[in-house]
């Protein structure tokens, strides 16, 4: 408020002098100027003196009069320093010169001077708040600048990224559709082909039905002409013949027999025309076992035939479903590559709009900076010039005031900046200074030491928040592997450097499962017995399938390498054949024996002796070795269960066993037995031994029950007699391996009967864990 004082006083004192004094100028006065000058001031009013010194009137020459006047240089030294300011005085300046115009310069000096510290003081202390002020603003501006840089790198950084999954989406859609059309295009291959498969195989099924229906028709021809020819059979023939004849005709409706047993229709008729006698009861009953042979045989083919249906059938829903999994993946990764894209393309133009706006700000923070730098730079220049002129103005009147001494100013340290009162939005600072040297000798006082500052101007960091999770969606595979996501929108967008909003979408795996898997095997059985007491048997040890494959994965047979493991054993030569008896662990036997038409009575006969011969060799007991009978032909009879007394199995031999006739249908007999074995002990090794003439009109069926019963741990052996030996590979491939130790071939049944005693024996060689000498 006080500013101008000095500088009043001064020039009152100047213009109160000239009035004084009039011609005095004159006779300073060296130049035309100067004395024009000095007259035109001479004789007016001191407020028009002042006035006109301030307006800058005849300045220089008043400044030359003034330096001439050894009592009037210190004046002419302050008013040359602020001449260019004299002439913006204020009127408040005017009116102070006015008011000490008639005041002694000596009087007024001392008050003057404090007036001037008092304007010193202000001087200083608004040229602290300006550097302060100029110190902190850029500062800021710089802050701002540089965090809205940092957010053009990251939004760069995130536009770089989109335009990548752009790119990549545009790449991996086409190839998705055209994968996708391959697809479907080879889906509807192959559903074409197993259409044809089937249509086919549908054909050849109606053809052996057909067959099937055509050897009905053919056994109830047979029947008619064989009705009357009956009563030349044995009785227990006749009972099993009217049997399948009843069968036969009930199958038939009853047309292929006449009320009175004699033959009806034209076939028939036509027959009995040509042979004009009824046909023997053997040529009927032979008859009659070729027509159950070929029904056997053509049910067999009807059993493959459905087993391959049901494979194909099998493979082409695998098929299908293996190449819907495919597609159902492409259709989702090619609608999650789509929906990306859409997705990225939509962020993508708020990015960069987002992106200019942060640059744009950028741009005006740094112009924002070096405006404010360069006016900062001029007002503290202004305030600076402002107070040297005002130090230089006292210390001049201190001297012309007679003072030997110049005033000493108050000092004071830098300013301690305290702290912030907030990290972010705007807060303010307490600065503090201490005193260095007091004022002295009429110096200014000293300015504040404390100082009130905002701070922390910036916005503070606002964090990115997000919409809860979405549940997860349904998995994208039902095996090999898929995953589910979840998605969550921006509720608020981060800003100020505020924490980032992370994943939008989550990804997690599920049904990682394989759809082919392999199977899993157990450890190693323990090595079993011996196969053979003697000769050089084998022994085995085997892996279970712990865990079954799935889909196309692979699982090796039971009888490979991974699975089976066989060494030698027992390679002492055996004793005759004829001699040997069975020893060692006992035994859960079944012989199955073939009672079909191909062996005949004579054949039957003699396995009948084969079985009784055998178990008179095992060692019969409650604890020790048991045996058990069963017949096959058409169908399967059990004759004895599992005996381990002698003379009750013999008498059951004896009594139950018969030539039964019809087709030798081996899958049922290896059935019954299978069922005979459920009942075997722990301790007893189970054996199935098939007594066979070779001839099986079911080997399809059969290979499917011998799995089953070699999968249980049964042992499964083949003693052929008679023609047998033609099905070598068909035997081999039913009987447990190595085959060459399970197939004993015997030329034929009179051979069989010859050597009874050494077939016996070399059955008992496989079938016995020891043999000895009876």
């Amino acid at each position: 408020m006080q500013r101008g004082a000095a500088r009043a006083g001064v020039l009152t004192w100047f213009a109160s002098s000239l009035a004084a004094s009039g011609g005095a100028a004159d006779a300073v006065a060296t130049s035309p100027e100067s004395a024009a000058a000095s007259r035109s001031l001479g004789g007016q009013s001191s407020d028009v003196v002042v006035g006109r010194l301030l307006a800058g009137d005849a300045h220089e020459a008043l400044l030359q009069q003034l330096l001439r006047d050894p009592r009037r240089r210190t004046l002419a030294a302050f008013l040359r320093s602020s001449g260019a300011d004299s002439a913006q005085a204020s009127h408040r300046e005017l009116k102070l010169l006015a008011g000490h115009a008639s005041a002694d310069f000596n009087a007024s000096a001392s008050g003057d001077a404090v007036d001037i510290n008092t304007e010193i003081t202000e001087a200083r202390w608004a040229l602290d708040q300006k550097i302060v002020e100029c110190r902190a603003r850029p500062v800021a501006l710089r802050a701002f600048a540089s965090r809205a840089s940092a957010d053009v790198g990251e939004l760069a950084g995130e536009l770089s990224q989109l335009r990548g999954i752009i790119l990549q989406s545009a790449q991996e859609y086409p190839e998705d559709r055209e994968w996708l059309q391959n697809l479907i295009a080879s889906t509807n291959r192959g559903t074409h082909e197993c259409e044809k498969v089937e249509q086919l195989q549908t054909a050849q099924a109606e053809a052996l039905e057909k067959e099937l229906k055509h050897v009905a028709q053919m056994r109830a021809s047979v029947a008619g002409y064989c009705d009357t020819s009956l009563a030349q059979l044995a009785p227990s023939q006749r009972i099993a013949v009217r049997r399948r004849l009843a069968a036969l005709g009930a199958s038939t409706g009853g047309r292929a027999v006449s009320k009175g047993g004699a033959p009806r229709g034209p076939r028939q008729h036509a027959l009995l025309s040509r042979r004009q006698q009824w046909p023997s009861a053997e040529i009927c009953a032979r008859s009659i076992d070729s027509v159950d042979e070929l029904e056997g045989e053509l049910k067999d083919k009807s059993a493959r035939l459905e087993a391959e249906r049901k494979a194909n059938r099998q493979a082409c829903r695998d098929d299908r479903t293996f190449e819907q999994r495919q597609m159902t993946l492409t259709s989702y990764h090619k609608n999650d590559v789509a929906r990306k894209m859409s997705e990225a393309t939509s962020r993508l133009g708020g990015i960069t709009e987002r992106t200019r706006l942060k640059d744009d700000m950028r741009a005006n923070m740094n112009s924002k900076v070096l405006s404010v730098e360069k006016t900062c730079r001029d007002e503290v220049d202004a305030l600076l010039h402002k107070l040297c002129n005002l130090q230089q103005v006292r210390d001049q009147m201190s001297l012309a005031a007679g003072k030997k001494e110049l005033p000493q100013d108050c000092e004071v340290t830098e300013w301690r900046d305290g702290v912030c009162s907030t990290s972010c939005g705007g807060g303010a600072r307490s600065n503090a200074r201490e005193v260095l040297i007091l004022a002295s000798l009429g110096g200014a006082a000293c300015p504040p030491l404390r100082m009130t500052q905002p701070c922390s101007e910036e916005e503070c960091p606002e964090d990115c928040e997000t919409s809860a999770w979405s549940g997860w969606s349904s998995c994208s595979a039902r095996c090999d592997g898929g995953f589910q996501e979840r998605i969550r929108s921006v509720t608020v967008q981060p800003n100020g450097g505020g924490v980032s909003c992370g994943n939008l979408v989550s990804v997690r795996a599920c049904n990682s499962r394989a759809c082919d898997r392999d199977c899993m095997l157990a450890e190693w059985s323990t090595w079993s017995l011996c196969s053979l007491p003697c000769d050089g048997g084998s022994q085995e040890r085997h892996r279970k399938v712990e865990r079954r494959a799935l889909g196309s994965g692979f699982c090796p047979a039971a009888e490979a390498g991974e699975r089976l493991e066989r060494q030698p054993c027992n390679d002492l030569a055996c004793p005759e054949a004829s001699n040997v008896r069975c020893h060692g662990a006992p035994v859960d036997l079944v012989l199955l024996v073939d009672a079909s038409g191909s062996v005949g009575a004579q054949g039957v006969a003699s396995f009948k002796k084969l079985a009784l011969e055998l178990a008179r060799r095992y060692p019969l007991g409650a604890t020790a070795s048991r045996v058990a009978v069963a017949t096959f032909a058409d169908e399967a009879h059990i004759v004895s269960g599992l005996e381990g007394d002698l003379k009750v199995l013999e008498g059951k031999l004896n009594s139950g066993m018969s030539w039964t006739r019809g087709a030798s249908m081996l899958s049922r007999g290896l059935a019954l037995a299978n069922t005979v074995l459920v009942g075997s002990r722990k301790e007893a090794a189970p054996i199935v031994l098939v007594l066979t003439d070779g001839r099986v009109s079911d080997p399809f069926l059969a290979a499917q029950v011998s799995a089953r019963i070699r999968g249980r741990g049964t042992r499964l052996l083949f003693a052929v007699a008679g023609r047998g030996k033609e099905a070598t590979t068909l035997f081999e491939r039913l009987s447990s391996q190595p085959a060459r130790e399970n197939v004993i071939f015997v030329p034929s049944f009179a051979e069989l009967e010859q050597n009874l005693t050494a077939v016996a024996g070399s059955v008992l060689q496989r079938t016995c864990s020891s043999v000895g000498v009876r």
